[in-house]
């Protein structure tokens, strides 16, 4: 079935908008994203370090309340074989510090392009990227294991008859 649309439709609205109102864009300038300003590797790796150091504080934060979810006198304990689950907290954490540790070199990439010449940014900002990559991929690898945990236990918790609250 064909259109009742004119193929050019879209330029006739935007026609019939401008004449409308003049101080309007028309629809490709409307949507057209604004240019990006110029990139240099000293800008990147400053944006890099900032997000690094934020997915750091999360891993950590993240470490923090498993331990003192862990260690809460208050808190659910599952007996009998299903005590396994809880060692995926020791694999959340290792794979949590593997994200702190990678965000510790990012760290220190951006810390020596501040005191190498201009000639080494470019080569130290592919250094930085590489370990934010990694860092990035430990942190999801760790939040996956912890859902895991937390999808585990609550099967658990809503299954197990012997379990009170």
């Amino acid at each position: 079935m064909a259109s009742p649309l004119p193929k050019n439709w879209k330029k006739m609205l935007a026609a019939l908008l401008a004449r409308a109102n003049p101080k309007r864009a028309t629809l490709s300038e409307q949507f057209t994203p604004p240019p990006s300003p110029p990139v240099n590797g000293e800008n990147a790796l400053k944006t890099v370090n900032e997000e690094s150091n934020r997915i750091t504080g999360w891993s950590l934060l993240i470490i923090g309340g498993s331990l003192l979810a862990i260690l809460d006198k208050d808190y659910l304990k599952i007996d009998g074989c299903f005590k396994w689950i809880y060692f995926l907290y020791i694999l959340g954490w290792l794979l949590l510090c593997l994200s702190v540790y990678w965000g510790q070199k990012v760290t220190r990439s951006y810390l020596a392009s501040l005191f190498v010449s201009k000639e080494f940014i470019d080569k130290t900002a592919e250094q930085a990227n590489i370990c934010f990559n990694r860092q990035i991929s430990w942190f999801i690898a760790g939040v996956i294991v912890f859902s895991l945990w937390m999808v585990c236990f609550l099967l658990l918790w809503i299954f197990n008859a012997k379990t009170t609250i």
